[in-house]
């Protein structure tokens, strides 16, 4: 649950070949 969180976190995925990244957005809820 995110409380006041207008942030964008990102998260580097687990150590593999491909540069992918997570993107964890909070919404006001």
């Amino acid at each position: 649950m995110c409380v006041g969180c207008s942030n964008v976190l990102v998260l580097p995925l687990t150590p593999q070949p491909n540069n992918q990244l997570k993107i964890i957005k909070c919404q006001l809820g």
